[in-house]
C-alpha cells in the first residue's frame, strides 16, 4: 500500500468515527419554471417537501426568470423536472454547480424530449416508450403500473436503496446509460417497453446514479413516484429521502483517481448512516419510555383489579361480604317487623258491635229501649170503637 493509499484509509477511518450529520443545514431548490402545478413543491409535490423540511432541509424555488449560477450558488441539491426546453446558460448553469460547486441534482423525467437535453450530459438517455409488466402490476390499475423490486448492490450508492424493499411505479419508462452513470433500480425479466426498445428479460433500468466531476446526479425516469398521489404508497417515501439524502453527500476537491472519488462518497454514506442510526436511537428510546409508562399504568390497573377480583371471589359486595349482607338485612327487617307490631300493641280494642257495625250490621244498644212505634201490638177493638163513633 502506498502512502497516499494509506492516507486515503486514514482519513476514511477518521471521518467514520467522527462522522457530522451530512444534510446539516443543507439548502434544496425547486426549478419551477414552466413547470406543471403538479411537479412544483406547493403543489403536487408538497408531500415531498414537507418530509424534507421534517429532515433539515431548507426548501426554496425559482419559478420566474431564468436559473443561473449566481441563482445556483446558495444551494445544495437542485430538483429538476424539465417540462419545457431549457435555454442553454441554464444547462451551462447546472453543468457547473455539480462539476465544480458539487452540488446533487435530481432529474425527474416527465417526457423524453424535455428530460434528455438535461439527462444525456451526465450519461442517461430516456426511452420515450411507456413501460410494461403484466406479473407485478399493482392493484386496480393498468399493467403500465407497477412495482419494481430489483436494486443495484454497488457500494457507492447502497444509501439509495436502504430500507427500499419495492417502489411502485407509474406509466414511466425505461434509460439508457453511458459512461459512470450506475443503474439503481431496474424492472424484472418480463418487462418490456410498448415500443419495444427494451425487450423482455433487458431488466430495463428506470433509476440511475453517477458522481461527476465534484457532484452527484440522480435520474428518475417517473416523476410522478414522488407526487402526493403516490408518495406515501410502498416504499416511496424512503426511496425519495434516501435519494436526497445521498445526493447531499459533499465531495471534497482532491485530485486522484474515480477510486478516491468512490471512496469520498462512502464516507458520505457512513456518515448519513450513523446520523440515521443516532435517530433511530432516540425513536426507539422515546418508544421505549413509552411503553414502560404504559406499563406501570397497565400494571397498576391490574393490581387493582386483582384486588377486586379478590374481593368478588371472597364474596364481598362493596366493603362487606354476602353473609355480612345477609345478617344486616336481616336486622332491618327485625327492627322493621318489630316497629310495625309496636304500633299495632297501643291501638284501643274496638268492640265486636262496632268491628261489626263497620261491616254494615246495625244492633241495638238496650233492647228495652225500643223506638216509637217499634215493636207495639195493634188493639183491634180499640180501633173499631174509634171508628165506630166517627
Amino acid at each position: 500500500m502506498d502512502g497516499k493509499v494509506a492516507d486515503v484509509v486514514m482519513v476514511f477511518i477518521a471521518l467514520v468515527l467522527l462522522a457530522s450529520p451530512a444534510q446539516a443545514n443543507k439548502k434544496v431548490i425547486f426549478y419551477e419554471i414552466n413547470t406543471p402545478q403538479n411537479y412544483v413543491q406547493k403543489g403536487g409535490f408538497s408531500g415531498f417537501t414537507n418530509r424534507l423540511r421534517e429532515d433539515g432541509y431548507e426548501i426554496a424555488s425559482i419559478s420566474k426568470g431564468s436559473l443561473t449560477r449566481e441563482s445556483l450558488s446558495s444551494y445544495d441539491i437542485l430538483i429538476i423536472t424539465p417540462s419545457t426546453q431549457l435555454k442553454i446558460d441554464e444547462i451551462s448553469s447546472i453543468l457547473w454547480f455539480v462539476t465544480t460547486k458539487g452540488g446533487g441534482v435530481l432529474i425527474l423525467g416527465s417526457t423524453a424530449a424535455t428530460a434528455n437535453q438535461l439527462m444525456i450530459p451526465f450519461g442517461m438517455t430516456m426511452d420515450d416508450g411507456i413501460l410494461v409488466d403484466s406479473t407485478d402490476t399493482i392493484a386496480n390499475m393498468d399493467s403500465t403500473n407497477f412495482i419494481i423490486r430489483r436494486f443495484s448492490d454497488s457500494e457507492t450508492t447502497r444509501i439509495i436503496r436502504a430500507g427500499v424493499a419495492q417502489v411502485g411505479f407509474y406509466r414511466g419508462s425505461g434509460m439508457f446509460l453511458s459512461g459512470s452513470a450506475e443503474c439503481i433500480a431496474t424492472g424484472d425479466s418480463d418487462t418490456y417497453s410498448e415500443t419495444q426498445s427494451f425487450q423482455t428479460g433487458s431488466f430495463p433500468c428506470i433509476a440511475s446514479a453517477t458522481l461527476f466531476g465534484r457532484g452527484l446526479v440522480f435520474g428518475l425516469t417517473d416523476a410522478d413516484v414522488l407526487t402526493n398521489q403516490y408518495f406515501g404508497s410502498y416504499d416511496n417515501k424512503k426511496f425519495a429521502k434516501n435519494i436526497i439524502d445521498w445526493l447531499s453527500i459533499t465531495v471534497p476537491p482532491q485530485e486522484g483517481n474515480f477510486t478516491y472519488e468512490e471512496c469520498q462518497v462512502m464516507i458520505g454514506q457512513l456518515k448519513l448512516e450513523k446520523l440515521r442510526i443516532e435517530q433511530e436511537k432516540e425513536n426507539t428510546q422515546s418508544t421505549l419510555d413509552r411503553l414502560q409508562k404504559d406499563k406501570a399504568a397497565t400494571d397498576s390497573k391490574l393490581v387493582t383489579v386483582s384486588a377486586e377480583l379478590e374481593e368478588i371471589k371472597r364474596g364481598k359486595i362493596g366493603p362487606f361480604t354476602r353473609n355480612q349482607w345477609a345478617i344486616i338485612i336481616a336486622g332491618v327487617l327485625f327492627l322493621v317487623a318489630a316497629v310495625v307490631l309496636s304500633k299495632r300493641g297501643k291501638a284501643p280494642k274496638k268492640k265486636e258491635e262496632d268491628i261489626l257495625g263497620e261491616l254494615g250490621y246495625e244492633f241495638e244498644d238496650d233492647k228495652s229501649k225500643k223506638p216509637q212505634g217499634a215493636g207495639e201490638e195493634i188493639d183491634i177493638a180499640a180501633l173499631d170503637k174509634e171508628l165506630g163513633e166517627l
